[in-house]
């Protein structure tokens, strides 16, 4: 019977159901994109008693590019303050980034998500619309990187002070920074966060996770981290649960059929960004054109009334040219 409905628990674990409604079968390994969905459900449940006060963005989109942050959080009531361990150094605009289990997060990954950080910042519609201070970095990965921690201490004298377990902040920066080390995080207040890894041996832990999952089963996001850890850890789940040979030959071939669907959802839905890019950037060259157009219209205008300093100047001032736009009736 233990089998069966274990068998079972797998089945049911296999999908995720994104805000395009488009279906995944989760393996956090594999796939970057996949694995920024399998984090934010893994947050939103390390973050559910204070669901109210926050929103969940995965591959957030930075610009006309497909540049993207793993997950966005941000605050609905800034002033009011996070409890849970991993989010009490949270602002009103959150960045976090995933490392996947058998990677070191680099000095180059750093870089990148300083720079998202940035960019994100600057991507408004008004200058200040989001504040620097407004902002955090939260670096999720399962080891210590302590090859950047070397690099980061001598070249740009920042520090790292512990705060709980698998919880580090990075101080000496006007961005506050902190690394979550998913093997170190407390099983306890971080068990979903803390098993997005390849490695989960204790049978403790296994036990917890299947508890837990059997709880909230009905929930897309524990879903979605249970079937990632799951493929993670297929081999050790199997010993700890005992199946049976022909339960595990059904369990891998039903893995197989979802590998494919996978496959044919991803590339779908890449199809369908390339199409979505290709139609913003047919757009942005229209503009381009357009506003090409008008601005040899106002030259013309300018030249022929002999006002050439004015077109110098409209050149590298956008105000002074946009009051000649008025003016001319351009």
């Amino acid at each position: 019977m233990q089998t069966v409905e274990i068998k079972k628990k797998f089945k049911t674990g296999t999908k995720y159901r994104k805000s395009s409604e488009a279906l995944w079968s989760i393996d956090f390994r594999k796939s970057s994109a996949v694995s920024a969905i399998v984090l934010a459900a893994s947050l939103q449940i390390e973050l559910e008693d204070e669901a109210e006060n926050l929103e969940f963005e995965e591959e957030h989109l930075l610009g006309s590019k497909p540049m993207q942050i793993d997950v966005l959080v941000v605050k609905k009531l800034k002033d009011i303050p996070i409890r849970k361990n991993i989010g009490r150094i949270f602002r009103k605009h959150n960045i976090v980034e995933y490392k996947s289990p058998e990677d070191t997060f680099s000095l180059n990954d750093f870089y990148k998500v300083y720079g998202y950080a940035c960019f994100y910042q600057s991507d408004t519609e008004h200058v200040g619309e989001i504040l620097p201070e407004e902002l955090t970095i939260t670096i999720v990965c399962n080891r210590y990187p302590r090859k950047l921690i070397k690099h980061l201490q001598q070249s740009r004298c920042m520090e790292v002070k512990k705060k709980g377990k698998g919880i580090y902040y990075l101080t000496g920066d006007p961005i506050p920074i902190q690394m979550l080390i998913t093997k170190e995080l407390s099983m306890e207040e971080n068990l979903w966060i803390r098993s997005l890894r390849t490695d989960v041996k204790s049978e403790k832990e296994i036990n917890c996770i299947l508890k837990e999952y059997e709880k909230h089963r009905n929930l897309n996001r524990y879903e979605a981290a249970m079937d990632a850890i799951t493929r993670g850890n297929a081999e050790r789940i199997r010993e700890v649960q005992g199946m049976s040979n022909l339960i595990r030959i059904l369990y891998e071939e039903e893995f197989e059929e979802l590998e494919k669907k996978k496959a044919e959802e991803i590339e779908k839905a890449e199809k369908e960004m390339e199409k979505e890019m290709e139609k913003k950037n047919a757009e942005v060259m229209r503009r381009v054109e357009l506003e090409k157009e008008r601005f040899m219209k106002l030259s013309r205008l300018l030249l022929q009334s002999g006002k050439s300093e004015m077109l110098l100047r409209a050149t590298t001032d956008s105000v002074y040219c946009s009051e000649l736009y008025k003016e001319y009736g351009v």
